[in-house]
């Protein structure tokens, strides 16, 4: 009685760079007599022969098999290695107005065993995509990663434009203003003047703020007595054109001083100068005790006067 031919055919596996090997399993055919994988004296072994660890597609090869009642003959299969996933991601960045764009870098996440940037066939490349110059937000985008074990995906970042600080100069000026949402409805006109330069140890540094809630008799008045931080910006969207053309055109910045001759209360002011004749000059103030609570909060266009950076 000769031996039965049984064919053992290897199973199609498949996992992601990195990983381990998955179990190799196979089938059989061929069997006679109601015979199944339990009568095999000696089941074979399957498996992938030299490196697999890169990309690619193998063959699982299977042998070893033995019994009494059959011979075997063997069929291969594919152990396909997939790329693993790896992040982009764009780290965020700053610049002044003016400057020249900083290097655009990132950092990866997602290597596997020892692998590092060094590794990589082609690293991706960041920038910013549309026009940056002007003072704001943008966003930073990665692109054109490329290498046989990973795929790529992208976090983009942020390049910030902050406005340029001026510190040698000084704005002078004042006028009046109707509270923006108010239009005069609460007969609330708010007066000011001030000379404030954009180095705090420069003097001197005057500014006062008077207004009236309801009538001329209940009127109200902040003085600086002393200024604490100020910062002098360039707003590129503002030209101010002669006879000012200053290298700045906003000053912002917060004191302490006497309100309704009271010391203590703390102001916060932004002040621009939008050209003359000071129609389209702005002004920003709040005053509040030191506990927090705000005596005014008001911003609008002045309806008198002018302020003039120098």
């Amino acid at each position: 009685v000769n031996k039965a031919a049984l064919t053992v055919t290897a199973e199609n596996k498949s996992k992601t760079y990195g990983n381990t090997d998955p179990a190799f399993t196979f089938q059989y055919s061929g069997f006679v007599n109601g015979d199944n994988a339990g009568v095999i004296d000696t089941p074979p072994t399957c498996g992938v022969e030299g490196p697999h660890t890169n990309v690619g597609g193998y063959a699982i090869t299977c042998s070893g098999g033995a019994d009494n009642n059959y011979t075997f003959s063997y069929n291969s299969g594919a152990l396909t290695v997939n790329k693993a996933a790896l992040t982009v991601t764009a780290e965020n960045k700053s610049k002044t107005f003016g400057d020249a764009d900083p290097a655009f870098t990132f950092s990866y996440s997602g290597f596997l065993g020892s692998d590092s940037a060094s590794d990589i066939d082609t690293p991706p490349t960041c920038g910013v995509a549309v026009p940056h110059t002007e003072v704001g937000s943008y966003p930073i985008t990665c692109s054109g990663g490329a290498d046989n074990n990973y795929t790529f995906s992208y976090n983009s970042g942020t390049l910030t434009v902050n406005p340029k600080v001026i510190t040698d100069g000084r704005m002078t000026g004042g006028g009046s203003i109707l509270p923006d949402g108010d239009g005069g409805r609460n007969n609330l006109r708010i007066t000011h003047g001030f000379e404030l330069h954009c180095d705090p140890n420069d003097v001197p540094n005057n500014l006062e703020v008077d207004w009236n809630t309801s009538s001329a008799r209940d009127s109200h008045q902040f003085r600086l007595d002393r200024l604490s931080t100020v910062s002098c910006t360039d707003n590129p969207s503002i030209n101010q054109g002669p006879p000012s053309n200053s290298e700045f055109d906003t000053i912002s910045g917060t004191g302490t001083g006497f309100y309704n001759g009271q010391p203590g209360s703390i102001i916060t002011f932004v002040f621009t100068d939008a050209g003359q004749p000071g129609r389209n000059d702005t002004a920003y103030y709040r005053i509040e005790f030191p506990s927090g609570t705000v005596v005014l909060e008001a911003q609008g266009t002045l309806q008198n006067g002018n302020q003039q950076a120098h």
